[in-house]
């Protein structure tokens, strides 16, 4: 079994004993986007448009043979600097968040 963790009113984390977290498709998608994006040749910080961030993603995922191989890329390029890997990440996020907007259906 594992915790789970779920927000008091006023933020503060309260872990409950649930099973496994269940994930909807749009948010695998989503970390799958961002993962693929992160191993991009794209720079970090940038504030590409829509099309640029979806051109990266394919061609990511194509150059890497799929997701496992982006992630696989993910760990080799920064297995030593996860400090600097955990700040591209953060960003491939907001940038996948802003292109895929939860709701939307694209």
């Amino acid at each position: 079994m594992l915790c789970a963790v779920r927000a008091h009113g006023d933020g503060r984390p309260e872990h409950t004993a649930k099973g496994p977290a269940m994930h909807t498709n749009r948010e695998l998608l989503a970390v799958a986007r961002a993962e693929a994006l992160f191993t991009s040749p794209m720079n970090t910080g940038s504030q590409p448009t829509a099309a640029e961030v979806r051109d990266a993603i394919r061609d990511s995922l194509r150059s890497h043979r799929g997701i496992r191989g982006c992630v696989d890329g993910l760990a080799a390029a920064y297995g030593d600097c996860p400090e600097i890997a955990s700040i591209r990440m953060r960003w491939a996020r907001r940038v996948v968040a802003a292109i895929y907007p939860p709701g939307a259906d694209r």
